[in-house]
């Protein structure tokens, strides 16, 4: 591998975990637009058949994007093997991505998936449990 595959297959990964998010933040828009939709409360079928596959959703979309934050810290790896030989020494776009992997980059990234999938998964659940009708909803404020 040279320098330009190295960074190719990290924007190659990165892009893959942008779609995965891109797929994480629709399918919520889409879960709370259906929850808001439904003028009546769900029923408690409904409820638990909406949390088992949200559960499934969220677990899978954490592993996915988590997989990919493992083969992007890999590639840094070798962008940083790169960095420090003379052929690439010159390279701003492969320094600078260096700089990004000893800055803990990686850290950041497991950081915001584990905050980002626990907190949605939290909202996402107190959403479907306390679901309720907006005609109730506007009774009780009205």
């Amino acid at each position: 591998m040279n320098a330009y595959e190295a960074i190719d297959l990290y924007f190659l990964i990165s892009n893959r975990i942008d779609a995965q998010w891109a797929l994480f933040i629709t399918f919520h828009l889409a879960l709370f637009g259906g929850i808001i939709y439904v003028d009546r409360p769900l029923r408690t079928v409904e409820k638990l058949g909406t949390i088992v596959i949200y559960t499934g959703f969220i677990l899978t979309s954490y592993w996915v994007i988590h997989n990919q934050v493992i083969l992007m810290s890999h590639s840094f790896l070798d962008i940083i093997n790169f960095s420090t030989d003379q052929c690439c020494r010159q390279l701003h776009l492969l320094q600078r991505l260096a700089e990004e992997a000893k800055d803990g980059k990686i850290e950041t990234v497991n950081n915001v998936l584990v905050v980002s999938h626990s907190l949605m998964f939290l909202v996402s659940i107190v959403a479907i449990v306390f679901d309720r009708a907006l005609s109730d909803f506007e009774e009780q404020s009205g």
